[in-house]
């Protein structure tokens, strides 16, 4: 109390108690009596007709925060909030574990994803990033959702169905030796003639030597045979292998091989074009080859050993060698043939 009349509170005779003077609107000393006529105002913030505070005490209003107001009052003045319309302020419904708030953000759970607030991909009512966080589920990628949630939706994939994001499989050394970001061994599970020799590692990516005459003429299969060369061009190793992919089913064929390139079409008999001209050995890697279902075929060639139109020759270092691969074809019910591309090594 400051706005006391003139010379007041003088504690006249032990005045304890203080009373308004109507006339100045201003507060003075008294004793406990004579009684003074008085005024008080009761709140009943709901309307019910019985005042808060005894709503309050018989349990007809809570007041969960304690702070003398009822629950439903503090919520429909908005100094509460209760977004899942249960009538019980959040911070009561947090408090008193009937809701989670794994984000910390002082929003229940429910209503942050009823929301929108929060994602929810895997509908077990816990917001995604609580469940990265929990370690419940895994975000190799770090995109804030989870692994389970990105294979489903088909924002990533899982070419090896090991239930990880080939992206994250690749940033944890999962073989791409090509960097188009598929794993090789996908690639080749789907596509065994991608790894002709076997050894895990797309052909591709260990060819030796310059492909030209590329692409070739397509085939019946509507693809152009490709050749691919294996292997070293160290002469003093002899590792060297011929291959051809994407060649008719079941087709016959064989590699052919000259120190002149060429680039000669149309060819007699043929859909495609003759890269390898002047002495032009046949039968390289093994003779004569049936490409099989698959359309492939990977031969040994012999260095020391290299056909030629009066016989084989041994290579020389520093010489220069083109390879390819002709083989039978059929267009339209009509016998015919066809080139693969060509392949051009320097040998050492």
């Amino acid at each position: 109390f400051t706005n006391w009349n003139a010379g007041e509170p003088n504690n006249l005779g032990g005045e304890d108690y203080a009373h308004l003077l109507v006339s100045a609107g201003k507060w003075n000393d008294a004793p406990n009596n004579p009684a003074f006529p008085g005024l008080v105002e009761r709140v009943d913030c709901n309307g019910n007709g019985v005042p808060d505070t005894e709503d309050i005490s018989t349990g007809t209003s809570l007041d969960c925060n304690g702070n003398g107001i009822p629950d439903e009052c503090d919520i429909a003045s908005g100094e509460a909030l209760d977004c899942n319309g249960n009538g019980i302020p959040d911070t009561c419904d947090l408090a008193a574990g009937a809701a989670m708030d794994c984000n910390g953000n002082g929003v229940p759970d429910d209503c942050d994803l009823a929301a929108g607030l929060s994602l929810d991909c895997n509908a077990n009512g816990i917001p995604d990033s609580c469940d990265i966080a929990a370690g419940l589920e895994l975000d190799c990628n770090l995109n804030g959702i989870p692994d389970a949630c990105d294979l489903l939706a088909g924002t990533a994939l899982d070419c090896n169905a090991n239930g990880t994001p080939d992206e994250c499989d690749l940033a944890a050394g999962a073989a791409d030796c090509n960097a188009d970001g598929i794993p090789d061994s996908c690639q080749i599970a789907a596509d065994a003639t991608l790894d002709l020799n076997a050894n895990g590692t797309l052909d591709t990516c260990e060819a030796i030597g310059a492909t030209y005459c590329s692409p070739a003429v397509n085939n019946s299969t509507g693809l152009s045979g490709e050749v691919t060369l294996l292997g070293s061009e160290l002469i003093v190793l002899n590792q060297f292998f011929v291959s051809a992919r994407q060649l008719p089913a079941n087709s016959f064929g064989f590699f052919i091989a000259s120190t002149v390139p060429g680039n000669i079409n149309p060819v007699p008999n043929s859909q495609g074009t003759l890269c390898v001209i002047g002495d032009v050995g046949r039968g390289v890697g093994g003779g004569i080859f049936n490409a099989g279902l698959a359309g492939a075929h990977l031969g040994y060639a012999n260095l020391l050993s290299m056909p030629q139109p009066n016989g084989p020759i041994a290579v020389l270092a520093g010489e220069t060698w083109h390879f390819q691969a002709w083989y039978r074809d059929a267009i339209g019910g009509q016998t015919t043939s066809n080139f693969t591309d060509a392949v051009a090594v320097t040998f050492q």
